[in-house]
Parts: C-alpha cells; sequence; structure tokens
C-alpha cells in the first residue's frame, strides 16, 4: 500500500503509515537525514495507480491548489525536506494541468525552502509511447529540483513497456535504460536526473505465463 496517498479532492490519505514507516522516519531525523516522503495516485481500494486520482486533483485550478497546500503542509508540519511526487497514472489529455500543478507546487514548496522530487516514468521520446503523453519532460524538468526516472520494469508483472514485450525479459536491460536516460537528459538538465535501478526481481513461469511473487511469498 501507500503510505501517503493523493485522493481525488486534493487531499491527502495517510492512513498507510505504519508503527514501522514511524520508526524509520524517526530514525532519519535522528541522523539528521533530508526526508523526501513519496505521495502517489496508488489506490489500495483500486489496487493500483487510479486514474480517477489524478484525473480528479488536475481537474480544475481549485483541486490543484488543494492538493499544492496539502502537500506544502505535509512538508513543512513533518519537518521533511520537501516532497516526492508520484503520479503515474496522469492521462495525455491532462498534460497541460499536470504541468501546471508541478510548476505550482514547486513555487509553494520553494517558498519555504523544500524541494521537489518527481518520479516520473521513463520515456523514449515526445509522447512516446503515447500512454505517457501527459508528461511534457521539459517542462517538469524546469520546474523540479529532482527527476528521479523509473528506470526499472522494462518487463514486468502483467505488461511490458518493452518494444519486443516477450515472456520472461529484463527487469531492466542496460539498452533500454540507456535510451530512456538519454531521452531524459535531451530534456532535462542531466545534474537534476536521478537514475533508477531496482533492488528486487520476478520470478517466471514456463509458456510465457508471467507470475509474480510478492512478498508473503504466493505468486499470482
Amino acid at each position: 500500500g501507500s503510505s501517503y496517498a493523493m485522493l481525488a479532492s486534493g487531499s491527502i490519505d495517510s492512513s498507510g503509515l505504519a508503527a514501522t514507516t514511524n520508526s524509520i522516519i524517526a530514525f532519519a531525523k535522528a541522523k539528521s537525514l533530508p526526508l523526501y516522503p513519496t505521495v502517489s495516485d496508488y489506490s489500495n481500494s483500486y489496487g493500483g495507480f487510479d486514474p480517477a486520482v489524478s484525473n480528479g486533483l488536475l481537474a480544475s485550478a481549485a483541486s490543484r491548489a488543494t492538493a499544492v497546500t496539502n502537500l506544502v503542509n505535509l512538508a513543512v508540519n513533518n519537518g521533511f525536506a520537501g516532497i516526492d511526487i508520484d503520479l503515474e497514472a496522469v492521462q495525455p489529455g491532462m498534460k497541460a494541468q499536470m504541468t501546471s500543478f508541478i510548476n505550482a507546487l514547486a513555487t509553494g514548496l520553494h517558498n519555504q525552502n523544500k524541494k521537489l522530487i518527481i518520479s516520473i516514468p521513463p520515456m523514449s521520446g515526445d509522447g512516446q509511447p503515447e500512454y505517457l503523453a501527459g508528461y511534457d519532460y521539459a517542462a517538469i524538468g524546469a520546474a523540479v529540483d529532482y527527476f528521479q526516472l523509473m528506470t526499472y520494469d522494462e518487463v514486468g508483472p502483467g505488461w511490458s513497456s518493452s518494444t519486443s514485450a516477450t515472456w520472461p525479459g529484463p527487469e531492466a536491460g542496460l539498452d533500454w535504460m540507456k535510451s530512456k536516460l538519454a531521452y531524459a537528459v535531451s530534456r532535462v538538465p542531466a545534474s537534476k536526473v536521478l537514475h533508477g535501478l531496482p533492488t528486487y526481481g520476478y520470478d517466471y513461469s514456463s509458456k510465457n505465463l508471467v507470475y509474480w511473487k510478492g512478498t508473503n511469498g504466493v505468486s499470482g
């Protein structure tokens, strides 16, 4: 689940915070480590990154402003160094609204001496693939402090972002990573780009059927 989840209204649901998470936060603060909570459009009830959440909070100036206020307050009130925003279900038609939201969030955080990181799906070109056309790399990259490229899950459970789309496949092939990074640094200053590395893997069955072993050890 998600410790901090955005809601379509622009509110933040923190019911996913667990004792372990709070212990990690306390430990990191005791060591004076900068903390950036990841706030996403992952919905526990939906079971994934929910386009209804992104569409809702991005739809109007009012909902975007509400989200910005709540995110800035989350960072300030909890002594975080900033926010890591992770909206993975942004629809192509929300490109302008997404850019507007990121610009406003960056301004709000910077006014409080906080930073903005965005965790963003990897693309191979402008509007490529089409389902990621809602992310304007150049505009978003100009606003954020760090551009965290999710260069993992080239081939994942039930889907693939590889052109071959074959099973089994690499978690993050070197050639695939390089192509995604090359596009990113063509649109975003390289000094801002963070390279995402997977620290996990997937179990695959035979005959092109994929199985993902979850933390409970049960394949599904």
